[in-house]
């Protein structure tokens, strides 16, 4: 008895690791089986359209109404020896590979081992630090018009499985690999915040290399380490001004405060951008301004030019908008471009 047991439980075990497609054969063929055992054995009330189907499952699942059984002492006698037997093994098998493939696939989730390659145009934040992370990502849900932006979280430590986003556990912050189950290759947007200048110079280089086209923002402590990308990787470079910004405080007190509120979106006002869309011709910047102060309560500082790059703050400029020019306002709330009335040619 002790024999046949340990036999069955391996058995059972060697049929639970079995790929998908062998199960669903497995199970198929003993459906037809004991549709064709039934149908020799004369049971003629089982075999009707629509019956068997019903009888089958109801069996096999130990639920049982009672309301079919065989009739005929062979059909019985088939029933006993082979589809319940049968039946009761391949259901629970397939029962419990099922809920072992969900489990799993909750728990590589949970673990940072899930893959979101799939996923378009999410916003990818290569790097982790427990407060500094967490305080982006309250800052990029406020502001971004979404409200609920498709954040992907990559990073070495485990703890960032805290971050309540879906999260990419990595050997390095530039393995291919897990940057490609990070979304990055379809994302729209990448922030990189590494522990150091170095990690966050070569996370940014992998990153660009699997993606061309998504806004890619990095931040560095070292603006020496920052002028390395150079001409080799187009991205938005943003270096620590700690240092900068104790002097502007020292001989322009409250400057700090007033710049620590125009970056935070979770102060009231901040600094947001619109581009001026492609249908537009050219704009005076006149016009512009008139029309965000007037109907949106906004004030524009500065315009950021599409063929050079260039930044353009002088209010008395002549120079018109072009189509893909970026307008930099100031705002409590963040301006659809739908909603500008973009006329007055230049």
């Amino acid at each position: 008895m002790i024999k046949f047991k340990a036999l069955f439980s391996k058995v059972y075990l060697k049929c639970v690791e079995l790929d998908w497609s062998v199960l669903v054969l497995v199970a198929l063929a003993h459906y037809i089986a004991s549709y064709l055992g039934f149908v020799g054995a004369g049971e003629t009330s089982l075999i009707q359209d629509g019956v068997f189907p019903y009888y089958y499952f109801t069996t096999v699942s130990t639920v049982g109404y009672g309301d079919l059984s065989p009739t005929t002492e062979m059909g019985r006698a088939f029933f006993v020896v082979f589809v319940l037997p049968g039946g009761l093994t391949v259901f629970t098998i397939v029962l419990g590979k099922a809920i072992g493939s969900f489990s799993d696939y909750f728990r590589k989730k949970a673990n940072g081992m899930g893959d979101y390659s799939k996923i378009d145009g999410a916003t990818v934040i290569i790097g982790y630090h427990p407060q500094r992370t967490s305080k982006m990502i309250a800052e990029i849900a406020a502001g971004d018009s979404d409200k609920q932006p498709n954040l992907i979280l990559i990073s070495k430590s485990e703890a960032a499985a805290d971050a309540g986003l879906r999260f990419i556990k990595c050997e390095s912050l530039s393995n291919a690999t897990d940057l490609k189950r990070g979304a990055i290759e379809n994302a729209d947007r990448i922030v990189v915040y590494a522990d150091n200048d170095d990690l966050t110079l070569t996370a940014v280089l992998a990153a660009r290399s699997l993606n061309r086209r998504a806004h890619l923002v990095c931040y560095f402590i070292d603006a020496e380490k920052a002028a390395l990308l150079g001409d080799h990787c187009d991205a938005e470079v943003i270096v620590s001004a700690s240092v900068e910004m104790v002097a502007r405080e020292l001989t322009d007190p409250g400057s700090s405060a007033l710049i620590s509120d125009l970056v935070s979106v979770q102060g009231g006002v901040a600094t947001f951008s619109i581009e001026v869309p492609e249908a537009v011709g050219p704009v005076a910047r006149k016009t512009v301004t008139a029309e965000l102060a007037e109907h949106f309560g906004a004030t524009l500082i500065s315009v950021r030019q599409k063929d050079n790059g260039g930044y353009q703050y002088d209010p008395r400029s002549s120079a018109p908008l072009q189509p893909g020019d970026t307008v930099f306002y100031i705002s409590e709330n963040r301006v659809d471009a739908a909603t500008v009335n973009w006329g007055g040619a230049a």
